[in-house]
């Protein structure tokens, strides 16, 4: 739906290799609508919206992500569900009680929130150059925890950042403690060229697989807390797929966490009850199915002619 992001990361290479990053290039908001609706008519269930930095969608055009939910919402009839993709905390501080109030609305966006922090340390994300602030992170993820208590909330986490030191780690370990951050997509900070980041001072790599592990086991045990508050409620959600050992089948709940489940129809909404969790999914079992012969997924993202964007 867009490309671009308005930021200048210290470490961001694609700014490098791609020619015009930087400069944000939305899709109109009918042209959208209208290969939406035509998924949803062939039987799409699952629609991604996705870009570099969806938050900033429409910065290009004179509108933005809130008024394209809006039309989306409004416009196109049907059972399906919408995932929102990743939105950089500056951006997404614009629009978020807007963007709650649309999601409140309607049963059909997932209550999932893909906001990454990168760092837990003011001092890092200035390093980093990105435009937020740790407070700013924590005041977005407040928000979203009022409305949506159960919302699912996602963030990512560099370790390892060049001039990060055992301080600044440690506050990123706690953040995410303190705010029961549901997952975190963890990197270990790789060396990219001709990135200013690249001609800093370098984290040995031996601190940084030690912190890299650390953080691992506290986000694990963070997630596993979290889901377990799941075990013997009932959730509704979609059959979205077969696992990658091909042994379950995998419902996304309306607050977009996985339950495994033994035995469904894809594309079919569902009624579960959670029994069983791990930090990285849910078990249940199935409870009801409304089910209407659809047996394959359509996953829908608009990414076709980027480049042809003027």
């Amino acid at each position: 739906m867009q490309v671009g992001c308005l930021g200048n990361c210290s470490f961001c290479v694609t700014k490098i290799g791609r020619m015009g990053f930087g400069r944000v290039r939305s899709y109109e908001i009918n042209d959208i609508v209208n290969a939406i609706a035509n998924a949803v008519s062939r039987g799409a269930r699952e629609i991604y919206l996705t870009g570099q930095e969806i938050s900033a969608y429409g910065r290009d055009r004179g509108y933005d992500l809130a008024v394209l939910l809006e039309n989306i919402l409004s416009k196109v009839d049907g059972r399906f569900m919408i995932r929102l993709g990743m939105m950089e905390p500056l951006e997404l501080s614009r629009i978020i009680d807007r963007l709650l109030d649309i999601v409140k609305s309607d049963w059909r966006v997932y209550r999932f929130f893909h906001v990454p922090v990168q760092s837990g340390s003011d001092r890092v994300l200035t390093l980093m150059r990105r435009k937020y602030s740790v407070e700013l992170f924590r005041d977005i993820v407040a928000r979203i925890r009022r409305v949506f208590p159960d919302a699912t909330i996602a963030t990512d986490i560099i370790v390892g950042f060049p001039g990060e030191t055992d301080e600044d780690f440690w506050a990123s370990v706690r953040l995410i403690e303190e705010l029961g951050i549901d997952k975190v997509n963890l990197a270990r900070y790789s060396r990219r060229p001709f990135t200013e980041a690249a001609y800093m001072e370098q984290v040995p790599e031996q601190v940084k697989k030690e912190r890299s592990k650390i953080a691992t086991e506290v986000f694990n045990k963070v997630a596993l807390e979290r889901n377990k508050v799941f075990i013997g409620r009932e959730m509704w959600g979609i059959v979205s797929e077969i696992d990658f050992k091909g042994e379950n089948y995998v419902v996304r709940s309306y607050n977009y966490k996985p339950i495994a489940v033994r035995k469904a129809d894809i594309g079919a909404f569902v009624r579960v009850r959670v029994t069983d969790a791990t930090s990285q999914r849910l078990f249940g079992q199935l409870l009801e199915s409304e089910s209407l012969g659809i047996r394959y997924r359509v996953d829908f993202r608009i990414t076709e002619g980027l480049d042809l964007i003027p």
